[in-house]
């Protein structure tokens, strides 16, 4: 009997450590899926890269209210793929770092997959349960960084990324 029970714990901390999504349930939001694809690159929040404006095409900036002093904030909105990006400027060298994403078209999506136009459903699949819910509005948080997804009749209307 000792045998077999050793066997057993053998077992569930080898699938543990190398196995370990076959013990947690299905989908889970982490602070690395706070990121947005466009065409085939995926932008984390935090980026510093900028190749993301090209290859979204035409844009209008408009400078934001800084939060501190000696920062600048940007909004670039991408009017024709319906996504609006906002970037802060920390230091001197004018380098952005993307903080936050709004996306209300179906061009871009989130890193995981999910797009405007998903079910709740295909949402919880991707990212799990382990949201919290207010209205139709379910907020995915981790490592300071959230998810916003606004919905009507179910159906994903607005993905918000914030840092």
């Amino acid at each position: 009997m000792k045998l077999i029970a050793g066997i057993c714990l053998a077992l569930l901390i080898t699938l543990n450590v190398y196995a370990p999504a076959a013990i947690l349930p299905a989908g889970s939001f982490e602070s690395g899926d706070a990121a947005f694809t466009v065409s085939s690159s995926t932008y984390e929040l935090g980026t510093t890269s900028e190749t993301w404006k090209s290859e979204l095409g035409k844009y209008n900036r408009t400078e934001q209210d800084a939060c501190y002093l000696g920062e600048k904030a940007y909004l670039y909105n991408f009017t024709g793929n319906g996504v609006k990006i906002e970037t802060l400027v920390k230091d001197k060298s004018g380098t952005e770092i993307v903080i936050g994403v709004i996306i209300t078209g179906t061009s871009v999506g989130t890193a995981g997959g999910l797009n405007v136009g998903h079910a709740v459903t295909k949402m919880e699949s991707i990212y799990g349960t382990g949201y919290k819910k207010s209205g139709s509005t379910y907020t995915y948080s981790a490592g300071g960084k959230q998810m916003v997804v606004s919905t009507g009749n179910d159906i994903i209307t607005k993905i918000t990324l914030i840092q």
